[in-house]
């Protein structure tokens, strides 16, 4: 319950530098998705080289194994932090940074993808928010799923005006309300 610990651990299995941000879905005893992020050298429209992935253990931890990228085209663009929730047996929502640089100007917005295979494989499902105009590195989501059935992603807005902001939406992620400002 906290008051001992012991670690650290590395996580063991991927061929790569691990970056950022842990987010996970147990399922289990000893099963658990990871979605983590990597650093990838097709990551190239950003001074980050971060792209978000999808991972398991079935063994408490003692080893993962990677599932499969979380996102695809353009493969320049840098994806990070992911927030992730299941809305069907089968199907994961995660919510996500993104980040290039277009005209030596950075781009920052959250954008979700869908699995309905578990993890094994992700696409495109929208765009959900910018996080600012630009100047800063935008803010990280995080993601729940209602008990109506409404996912809601909350996050923080980078630029003036500056502020904690939330959208709902009402069809598992195709589509986002009007952002709502919180502070």
């Amino acid at each position: 319950r906290g008051r001992v610990w012991q670690g650290p651990y590395e996580f063991a299995g991927f061929d790569f530098k691990l970056t950022s941000r842990t987010d996970y879905l147990v399922q289990g005893p000893r099963d658990c998705l990871v979605f983590l992020s990597g650093e990838q050298p097709e990551v190239t429209g950003s001074n980050y080289r971060d792209r978000a992935f999808a991972g398991r253990t079935s063994d408490g931890g003692a080893r993962f194994k990677f599932l499969s990228w979380m996102t695809g085209e353009p493969l320049g663009v840098r994806s990070v932090m992911p927030a992730t929730v299941r809305t069907a047996p089968n199907r994961l929502v995660s919510v996500m940074r993104r980040k290039v640089n277009v005209n030596r100007r950075d781009v920052n917005w959250l954008e979700a993808s869908v699995s309905d295979d578990h993890g094994t494989s992700w696409r495109f499902l929208s765009r959900v928010a910018e996080t600012d105009r630009g100047g800063t590195n935008g803010k990280p989501p995080a993601l729940l799923a209602l008990q109506d059935g409404r996912l809601v992603v909350a996050y923080g807005y980078s630029s003036k005006p500056f502020g904690i902001r939330v959208k709902l939406s009402a069809d598992g992620g195709w589509t986002w309300a009007e952002e709502l400002s919180l502070w």
